[in-house]
């Protein structure tokens, strides 16, 4: 858990175009249209007349923790994709060890892919260095997705967002879904590593603390989360200074 410095920024709701879809070829790779932020209440614009419908209700939580608490999960292609078992593993864990979490904002940043070393397309800034250079903006071998497996993280990703649509008419209180319709997914164009996909993740952010959990890193015993924010948030008795990280 980390505590967030930076100042609110207001979050960008709406797909954006950012890249073609180079799933058939091995010359790219990326989300294509689909790449942004997406939520189950801005996933599509209102006819005529009509009202968007309003965000859905998040579960009761610990006094201030959903208000204080952004959980940020990370994903990229796996071996198990197009499988949902991983993810269900992880974010399911949270019900029965992290129940305090359930009702925070969640948002998924799913990583994108290069089919080819070299290059990385449409990068972001380099990553300064403490030595002052930057970061390399080449996609090393080793990252390289073959087009048949990016086809079958795109297709999890996907059904993911399709689990999120359907809890939306099951409601919050089933015990039968391991999602929640609050959930955001944030599809990332191109391929970033994990250090610029917490960045892009981190910009999303407008709580003082943020919960950064990888994809196969579940609970796997119980954890109270609000008594750990609360002395993130409140008066600082350390010796080394303010506790800004957990």
């Amino acid at each position: 858990m980390e505590g967030d410095q930076a100042q609110p920024r207001v979050q960008k709701a709406e797909n954006q175009l950012l890249l073609d879809n180079n799933l058939d070829d091995d010359t790219g790779g990326g989300f294509g249209a689909s790449a942004g932020l997406w939520s189950a209440w801005t996933s599509r614009s209102p006819a005529a007349g009509e009202v968007r419908p309003a965000a859905p209700s998040r579960p009761q939580t610990a006094v201030g923790l959903a208000d204080s608490l952004t959980v940020l999960v990370f994903t990229s292609a796996v071996p198990s994709d197009p499988s949902l078992r991983l993810l269900e593993t992880t974010l399911g864990s949270f019900h029965n060890n992290a129940p305090a979490l359930l009702g925070c904002r969640l948002i998924i940043v799913c990583d994108g892919w290069q089919t080819f070393p070299g290059p990385v397309l449409g990068p972001p800034p380099p990553l300064p260095r403490r030595d002052g250079s930057s970061s390399s903006n080449r996609c090393p071998s080793t990252r390289v997705v073959k087009p048949d497996r990016a086809r079958c993280y795109a297709e999890r990703i996907d059904a993911l967002q399709a689990s999120i649509e359907a809890s939306v008419e099951v409601g919050q209180d089933s015990k039968e879904s391991w999602v929640k319709p609050h959930w955001e997914i944030l599809r990332l164009p191109h391929w970033h590593c994990y250090g610029r996909a917490l960045r892009a993740g981190l910009e999303l952010v407008t709580t003082p603390l943020v919960l950064v959990v990888q994809h196969d890193f579940a609970f796997v015993t119980p954890v109270d989360i609000g008594p750990v924010a609360s002395s993130m948030l409140g008066p600082q008795h350390s010796l080394n200074g303010p506790l800004n990280y957990v």
